[in-house]
């Protein structure tokens, strides 16, 4: 049916983004994808799952797929890698990687809803969520430096303001204080670190921690 098609879409196409790196050059891709030309507008997105049915609220499965995409991350699988390493990969494929983390998440999805790939709505909705969380997992990077540049100009000022425990504040957005200890002591000009990188602290962190990883989702 439509829906499984479209599931299947998601990961089947993402390979022709190899061939619109060798035509445009990874630097156009790059720039494309810093610009958000990537991202579907983040609006609220309900349907219902049958003629006055109950609606369902895409928030949910997409905060669960990107807390996850957050572990797979740290797992550093050598065939499923999120964070871009230009010694090993290209920067294709994260977003293929993105892609079949989205595909699982889109397949537990229409599972759980019981979606019937004839409706329009339900159609709709998976092409909404699937490309939702590709969006957002190819932008990792960027938008992990914003968050933790807003964190960082927030310490200043509670620090300033003599609050000693605010360091715990931010792991309410995510944020443990190891990463942003260690985004606070790079050095901005060399971009070195005396001691763990943002990435790999983070990564330590939210191994272990759920609701770690779902508050960062969240962010």
């Amino acid at each position: 049916g439509r829906l499984y098609t479209y599931i299947m879409l998601i990961v089947t196409l993402l390979p022709a983004l190899l061939l619109l790196t060798s035509a445009l050059g990874s630097e156009a891709f790059s720039a494309a994808r810093r610009a958000g030309g990537f991202s579907p507008p983040l609006v609220a997105c309900r349907a219902t799952t049958a003629a006055g049915g109950n609606e369902i609220d895409l928030h949910p499965p997409t905060i669960a797929a990107l807390s996850r995409a957050f572990l797979v991350r740290a797992e550093k699988d050598p065939d499923l890698l999120l964070r871009f390493d230009q010694s090993r990969m290209e920067e294709w494929e994260i977003a293929l990687n993105a892609g079949k983390v989205s595909q699982a998440a889109v397949e537990a999805f229409v599972k759980e809803h019981s979606l019937n790939p004839t409706n329009d709505s339900h159609v709709e909705m998976t092409q909404v969520l699937g490309g939702r969380i590709v969006a957002v997992i190819t932008r990792f990077d960027e938008l992990e430096e914003d968050l933790l540049g807003r964190c960082a100009r927030r310490l200043v000022e509670l620090e300033d303001e003599g609050d000693d425990a605010c360091r715990n504040w931010f792991v309410r957005v995510g944020v443990p204080d190891s990463e942003l200890e260690a985004f606070t002591s790079v050095d901005t000009e060399l971009g070195l670190t005396d001691g763990a990188s943002p990435a790999d602290a983070f990564d330590a962190e939210c191994l272990f921690c759920e609701g770690l990883r779902s508050n960062r989702a969240r962010s």
